[in-house]
């Protein structure tokens, strides 16, 4: 009985083993090399197809919420989160909860100024059921000032129009929004990943 259950263990180790083994960045990408056009759309939806989906709202477990705070933490004080167009720090558990929820209860700043999760690439260009994957994919999900958010809307990135009053650098007009130049490459990647 003993070595049956060596042997399972050692199965499992070794498939453990052998289904992570690390790749390189070329071997990672050989399968797109020399395509264009369809056939490299194609070839990168393999790649990245698979993913795990992670609800938007979940009281048990991860969500959304969780690893966009991981990915922009401040290293310099963890319970803090970097707002992504504005660069702004604050505290992390200083979330948009809404309207009709009573910030003064537990914090010394406007509701104005929560933070809430900014889809870089605007529901309403094509996902706007929180049922459809890309609602939810973290790659383009960052945390955002609550009004500078909203003053994106759903503009379409473009350059120039009116500096927006809270962010340096960062401008709009009637249907376009220019982000600072610190965050477009960060902006470029996303657009390029969900298109």
């Amino acid at each position: 009985m003993k070595k049956i259950l060596l042997i399972v263990c050692f199965l499992i180790f070794f498939q453990t083993v052998h289904a992570f083994t690390p790749v390189t960045v070329e071997e990672y990408y050989e399968s797109i090399i020399g395509l264009e056009g369809d056939p490299l759309r194609a070839a990168l939806h393999n790649l990245i197809k698979g993913h795990v989906m992670y609800p938007y709202f979940s009281d048990s477990g991860i969500a959304t919420r969780d690893i966009i705070i991981e990915a922009d933490i401040d290293l310099m004080n963890p319970e803090n989160i970097i707002l992504f167009y504005s660069g702004r720090i604050q505290d992390k558990d200083f979330q948009d909860h809404g309207d009709n929820f009573d910030y003064t209860n537990e914090y010394d700043i406007p509701h104005e100024d929560a933070w809430n999760r900014e889809h870089v690439w605007a529901k309403s260009h094509g996902f706007p059921d929180m049922a459809d994957t890309a609602y939810t994919d973290v790659h383009h999900l960052r945390p955002a000032d609550r009004t500078v958010n909203s003053a994106r809307g759903n503009r379409d990135f473009d350059w120039g129009g009116f500096e927006l009053e809270e962010v340096e650098g960062c401008y709009y007009d009637y249907d376009s929004w220019e982000p600072p130049d610190r965050v477009k490459g960060d902006v470029a990647r996303m657009m390029f990943y969900m298109a």
